[in-house]
C-alpha cells in the first residue's frame, strides 16, 4: 500500500548515501580522512563566509536525503544556526529543526502527481489536467495557504501553467524550481502572474537543483525587487568534503499496476517506462529541449 511506503524515501537514500561514504573512508589511513573532513570545514567556512557578504540571500537546508552523513549533517545545520540566524530559514531534517529551534521546511514531492496521474490517466490531455488540477485543490484543502507552494515540472511547468487555474495562481504562495533554469523559470512565473493581473512581488519561487553559493546570490540578485527568493541548497551544503557526490533519487515506478511518469523540465530528469513516458510527452504536447546532465 501506498502509505506503507511512501516514507521509505528519505530513510533508503540516507542509509545508501551513508553506507556509501562510509566505504569510501574506510579504504583510507587515519590522515586521509582527517583531511576529508577538514576539507569540509574548509568549504563549509567559505560559504558562510560569502553568504555574510549577501545578507539578502536567503535559504534553506534541502539536503536531508544525500547528506555526508547524520553527524555532519547535524554539524553543518548546528554552525549555520549560529552564524548565519537572519538567512537560514530551516532545514528538511525534522529532527535538527526540533534541536536547534529551527523550521522543518520542504514543499510537496513529485511523488503525488506522478501516482494522481498514473491513477487516472487514460492516454488523453484531459485526463492529467484532472488529476493535477485535483491533487493541488486536495493539497490547498488539507494544508491551506501555509503549504502552498507549487512543484509544477512533474509534466513541465508551461504545462502546468497552461492548466492551473486563476485562483489557484492567484492564492498559492508560490513555486519550487527543480529543472528548468532557475532565472529563465522565475521569468516565466513573473510574466505569468503579471499577465493574470497578479503581483509577483508578492510571491515566490524557491530554485533547488543543484545549488550553490554563487548560484545563489546570482539568482537572489536577479530577481530583486520582482519577485521574493528563498533558495532550496541540499547536496552542495550537507555533502560538500570533496568527494564525489551521488546523484541518487527515489520515485514511484507505478500505482495500481499502471505506470508512473515525471517528464521534468529537463529531458535527462525523465522517469519511467519509455512507451509510457512517450505516451505521456504526446499528451501534454511535451516540446521540452533542455538536457542537461544531473550531477547532483
Amino acid at each position: 500500500k501506498w502509505k506503507k511506503f511512501m516514507h521509505a524515501e528519505i530513510p533508503v537514500l540516507r542509509i545508501v548515501n551513508g553506507l556509501f561514504y562510509r566505504a569510501q573512508l574506510k579504504k583510507m589511513s587515519r590522515l586521509e580522512r582527517e583531511a576529508i573532513y577538514a576539507e569540509g570545514i574548509k568549504r563549509l567556512h567559505e560559504k558562510i563566509k560569502l553568504l555574510k557578504m549577501h545578507p539578502q540571500v536567503k535559504f534553506s537546508d534541502f539536503g536531508n536525503r544525500r547528506s555526508f552523513s547524520a553527524p555532519w549533517h547535524e554539524f553543518v545545520v548546528a554552525r549555520i544556526t549560529e552564524e548565519l540566524p537572519d538567512q537560514f530559514m530551516g532545514t528538511s531534517n525534522t529532527k535538527l529543526a526540533m534541536e536547534y529551534n529551527q523550521m522543518a521546511i520542504g514543499t510537496c514531492a513529485h511523488e503525488l502527481s506522478m501516482i494522481f496521474a498514473a491513477l487516472q490517466f487514460d492516454g488523453t490531455n484531459e485526463s492529467l489536467k484532472k488529476s493535477f488540477v485535483t491533487l493541488h485543490e486536495n493539497w490547498w484543502e488539507k494544508y491551506g495557504h501555509g503549504l502552498s507552494i507549487f512543484l509544477p515540472d512533474t509534466f513541465g511547468t508551461n504545462y502546468a501553467l497552461s492548466i492551473l487555474p486563476y485562483d489557484m495562481i492567484k492564492d498559492w504562495k508560490g513555486s519550487r524550481i527543480d529543472s528548468m533554469d532557475p532565472i529563465a523559470c522565475g521569468n516565466l512565473w513573473i510574466f505569468e502572474y503579471q499577465r493574470r493581473g497578479i503581483d509577483p512581488r508578492q510571491k515566490m519561487i524557491i530554485p533547488s537543483d543543484g545549488l550553490d553559493v554563487p548560484s545563489m546570490i546570482k539568482i537572489t540578485q536577479e530577481f530583486m525587487n520582482r519577485i521574493k527568493v528563498s533558495h532550496g541548497i541540499g547536496t552542495k551544503l550537507t555533502n560538500d568534503l570533496g568527494l564525489k557526490q551521488l546523484s541518487i533519487v527515489v520515485k514511484p515506478h507505478s500505482a495500481n499496476g499502471k505506470p508512473c511518469v515525471k517528464l521534468s523540465d529537463n529531458i535527462a530528469k525523465a522517469m519511467g517506462e519509455p512507451e509510457a513516458v512517450e505516451a505521456y510527452k504526446k499528451a501534454v504536447g511535451y516540446n521540452v529541449t533542455e538536457n542537461k546532465a544531473c550531477e547532483v
